[in-house]
């Protein structure tokens, strides 16, 4: 199904596909003509936004934009909290949607919590977290299911990019 000569997603090179550096979760979509997928990365927080081609019948795809969520949050009293504490592994995007018509990514992103991401001309836009794991250190930081200025959570990510 995948045209020839189309790179891995996210891998370099075989070293990263062995060691399973790969794609992880998917969602896609369609807007007017076009055909995307959103597609994370297993054991970092990135994500990566492509558009699929039509390569003589089979399957290609131009990378849009990439987005990294937050690795560790700086909590209210100062400290840093980061969720995975396993060596090279990051908080993973494990789950993801997205809402068409109002052209948002929702994201899961493993002990941290939901993510709703703007889609905007083929572009993520910012981040914000709108709810999180029960059991995280963000838990009572912040009010879930509102979006307004006063439910932002009081712990800051360290960085949320889009690139």
């Amino acid at each position: 199904m995948t045209a020839a000569g189309v790179a891995p997603v996210f891998s370099a090179g075989e070293a990263e596909v062995d060691d399973q550096r790969t794609a992880y979760g998917l969602a896609a979509f369609s807007d007017d003509d076009n055909a995307y997928v959103a597609v994370s990365r297993r054991s970092e927080t990135r994500v990566r936004l492509l558009q699929l081609e039509d390569r003589n019948g089979r399957v290609g795809y131009e990378a849009e934009d990439t987005l990294d969520l937050p690795g560790s949050f700086t909590l209210p009293n100062g400290k840093s909290w980061t969720p995975c504490a396993d060596p090279g592994d990051h908080a993973q995007v494990e789950g993801m949607v997205v809402d068409q018509e109002e052209h948002v990514l929702y994201a899961a992103q493993e002990d941290v919590g939901l993510w709703r991401v703007d889609l905007d001309d083929e572009e993520f836009g910012r981040p914000e977290l709108i709810d999180r794991v029960r059991s995280t250190a963000l838990r009572g930081r912040m009010t879930p299911g509102k979006r307004s200025a006063s439910s932002t959570p009081r712990a800051t990510p360290a960085s949320a990019v889009s690139t």
